[in-house]
């Protein structure tokens, strides 16, 4: 069934295609001179035919062509009128360069965050722990610890004074040398995730063609992205297109 209507007259679509809208169609009718009371409702499949050169078909829209989202796109509708029904399809083109260059590049940065907010494995002096970095607050609390372990070593503190809870809740006591290291360490996990998002996006600008940049590959392996959340059958460019339009990987199980 039609949900869309379009009114010709001499072989062109002067209003719509729309919902059915009596108003729409009668003012052109009206300031046409043609004389015709368009119904109020209608929702047929049939053709209204008010006169030999002017009617009311309704819209059925084809479906659009298989297309690799990554550098094509669809380009539409293209409306053919019919004698009992306008037709509106659709074609398959490449997308321009600098378009597929700037969604790649806002994949990445969609991407960076969730690298941050998995957090990084530490080996403490009593064992590993996750070190949460979920927010500003969380890296707050690294920098104190780092600030205050600094303070603590120039007044010649050498004991495991310096406290850290990680994501199980398991506390870790270092000394000031261990947590200034510590801190060290988490900064540079960080500056890590900001150059691999610099890395990429160079490398994104640096693709001469579509066909380079259908096949760069911004996560090498699912397990790089630190979240378990993507069915390994979930292909590159599905990740990608969903990270894309979301700002997050797709929930296990779903497509």
């Amino acid at each position: 069934m039609a949900s869309r209507y379009a009114l010709v007259h001499n072989n062109n679509i002067k209003v719509g295609p729309r919902e059915w809208h009596k108003g729409a169609f009668q003012s052109y009718l009206d300031q046409n001179g043609i004389t015709y009371t368009v119904p109020v409702f209608y929702n047929g499949d049939d053709p209204i035919l008010i006169n030999i050169r002017a009617s009311i078909l309704p819209v059925y829209y084809e479906n659009t062509p298989s297309l690799n989202s990554k550098i094509e796109q669809a380009a539409g509708p293209f409306y053919s009128i019919g004698e009992d029904r306008v037709t509106a399809s659709y074609t398959k083109v490449n997308k321009p360069i600098e378009m597929v260059k700037n969604e790649l590049k806002t994949i990445v940065n969609n991407i960076r965050p969730i690298k941050e907010t998995a957090g990084i494995t530490y080996s403490f002096n009593d064992g590993d722990g996750k070190v949460q970095l979920r927010d500003e607050r969380d890296f707050r609390n690294i920098m104190a610890i780092s600030a205050a372990a600094l303070a603590l070593k120039a007044n010649n503190v050498t004991d495991p004074v310096v406290i850290f809870r990680d994501e199980a809740d398991v506390t870790h006591s270092m000394t000031p040398d261990e947590a200034i290291a510590f801190g060290m360490h988490v900064q540079q996990a960080i500056t890590d995730i900001y150059k691999w998002s610099w890395d990429k996006k160079a490398e994104i600008d640096a693709c001469t063609t579509l066909e380079e940049l259908n096949n760069f590959v911004i996560i090498e392996n699912m397990s790089d992205l630190p979240l378990n959340t993507i069915p390994m059958e979930w292909s590159q460019t599905d990740v990608d297109i969903h990270i894309a339009l979301n700002g997050n990987p797709p929930p296990r199980g779903k497509r």
